[in-house]
Formats: structure tokens, C-alpha cells, sequence
């Protein structure tokens, strides 16, 4: 059984991580310095919140129709965020 480690653990965990990435000088170290396993990763984030993300990326949706005019209302995005 894995436990889940303490927010002390975390926290000296994720300073050495820091401090790690920024030494500088002869040798530069580089790789994945800290992985916490119980933090879900970006895309399954991503995947809550947009669940046919994987499907159709916002990269890929059109913003014009066929006679060019624009198809995305911003201020419908911005107020279905909350960002009003």
C-alpha cells in the first residue's frame, strides 16, 4: 500500500526540486526533478473540464464560416468562464 506523503514531505521535496533546477555552471541538471504521483496531470485536468478534448482541440475548431465571417463570440466564452 502506497501512502500519500505529508505536506512537509511535499514541500522539502518540492524545494530541493527548485533548488536542484537552478544550479548552473559546469554541469546543467535536467530531467523530471519532482513527479507527484496524487496530483492529476494536465490532461486528465483538462479531460474534467473538456471531456472531448482529445476529439475536437480548440487549436482545431474553425473561427470563421463559409462566408468568412466569425463563427466564436468571445464575450459568450469570457462570460461562461466568469471572467466578466
Amino acid at each position: 500500500m502506497v501512502r500519500s506523503p505529508s505536506e512537509e514531505e511535499v514541500t522539502k521535496k518540492l524545494t530541493q526540486a527548485f533548488l536542484r533546477g537552478m544550479e548552473w555552471g559546469d554541469k546543467i541538471p535536467i530531467g523530471i526533478f519532482y513527479q507527484n504521483e496524487y496530483v492529476p496531470t494536465y490532461e486528465e485536468r483538462i479531460m474534467e473540464q473538456m471531456p472531448n478534448y482529445l476529439k475536437a482541440p480548440p487549436a482545431l475548431s474553425p473561427l470563421y464560416g463559409p462566408d468568412g465571417s466569425t463563427i466564436v463570440n468571445i464575450e459568450d466564452i469570457l462570460r461562461e468562464k466568469e471572467v466578466w
